[in-house]
């Protein structure tokens, strides 16, 4: 029995991860749908994507204290089934600002959702943490690669595309149960951590400044190839959008061989040898971006492939060398979040004003400097670091 609720329990995290990818994916293929709805333009819709980010880092700051007390199983059941009422209501809201509110709680739910999932993984198996996050982080990459086809499915029942939210809502409702009815998770108490304050401090400093720049450059990466393959390169509107899912189809192949590839390499390698190429890689999107071939598109698989394992490698890292909580979740999930606001933002700015080249050298130098924060992690960590048994 209490085997079936384990297995139950990671089953859970891994469906409410891919709920949380088919979510990502589905609000961008039906953001001009809910313009249309609204009678509003795509430049004040952008306001349900601000929400949902504020949301999110919300959730994140307000989830992580519950979840030390004890109540992650509540916390995640309950944000899946709020999750599956707001997307319910999505189709329904033909206001901009009522539905604003209904994208702040689902961000909000979001966030604890990724704050509980990755920190009762970890206290589950802590042995087995590295392989089964990375598993848990390619859920959610697998959400995002089926929502596109799953808006296109549904398109001839309703022609907004709209219907996927309702689809989504209903598809939720059972992982909800399952994760209440999974075995309830507390923080192990076998053994624990013992530092220095001022070193513990520091050494979660450079952990947030790592998951800044390492989440700060994904989504900028994200957001902008389109753009710069079509100024940098020259690329047709269709190209550039191939050379997106290039970079995506590359990420999801780095994510799956992650789960295996975690039996022979451990965090810290994966980490460091993933940052150090990422970083390589920029340099020869920058070099190539105006050469016909295809040695741009190998630069940018690269790049998807380097960058896919890092998040789950650092986080089992951080686990291991810090301990973990959910209000420790919280803050690197909340510093991932605004990495992820700032450094698209400056890297806007940047293409119009000097060069579309802004965004891979801010990436290449992102993740250089991620390095040195992940280095740092460990040294400032291991220095003073003792496990001994807890009484």
């Amino acid at each position: 029995m209490k085997l079936h609720r384990e297995n139950l329990a990671v089953g859970g995290y891994f469906a409410a991860f891919v709920g949380l990818g088919l979510i990502a994916a589905s609000v961008g293929p039906t953001l001009p749908s809910l313009a249309a709805n609204l009678s509003v333009g795509l430049a004040q819709i952008g306001v349900l994507l601000f929400a949902r980010s504020f949301g999110e880092m919300f959730g994140c700051l307000c989830s992580g204290p519950i979840i030390d007390r004890g109540h992650g199983r509540e916390v995640l059941a309950l944000s899946v089934l709020v999750s599956a009422g707001c997307l319910a209501m999505v189709p329904f809201s033909h206001s901009l600002y009522p539905l604003a509110g209904i994208f702040l709680i689902l961000g909000g739910v979001q966030g604890a959702i990724h704050t509980g999932s990755n920190t009762l993984l970890v206290w589950r198996h802590p042995d087995r943490a590295h392989s089964l996050l990375s598993t848990l982080h390619f859920s959610f990459g697998a959400g995002m690669v089926v929502a596109p086809i799953l808006v296109a499915w549904f398109l001839p029942i309703r022609a907004d595309g709209l219907f996927i939210y309702w689809v989504l809502a209903a598809a939720l409702v059972p992982v909800a149960f399952v994760l209440a009815v999974s075995g309830k998770t507390v923080a192990p108490k076998t053994r624990h951590t013992v530092q220095t304050r001022s070193s513990s401090r520091v050494a979660l400093l450079w952990a947030i400044a790592l998951f800044f720049l390492y989440v700060g450059s994904e989504i900028n990466m994200g957001a902008w190839l389109y753009t710069y393959a079509i100024r940098a390169a020259q690329f047709s509107p269709s190209t550039a959008a191939y050379l997106v899912a290039a970079f995506w189809g590359a990420f999801m192949v780095g994510r799956l061989l992650s789960i295996f590839g975690s039996s022979y390499l451990n965090p810290s390698q994966y980490v460091c040898g993933g940052l150090l190429a990422g970083s390589l890689s920029t340099v020869g999107v920058i070099i190539f971006s105006s050469h016909e071939g295809p040695y741009l598109w190998i630069c940018v698989a690269i790049l998807g492939l380097s960058m896919a394992a890092v998040f789950p490698q650092a986080f089992s890292y951080v686990s291991d060398m810090l301990g973990i909580s959910g209000r420790r979740t919280a803050t690197l999930l909340i510093a991932g979040s605004f990495g992820g606001m700032l450094l698209p933002w400056l890297t806007g700015q940047l293409l119009e004003s000097i060069s579309p080249h802004a965004l891979p050298m801010i990436v290449g130098l992102a993740m250089l400097l991620a390095l040195a924060a992940f280095v740092l992690v460990g040294r400032t960590a291991g220095n003073v670091r003792e496990s001994i048994p807890r009484s």
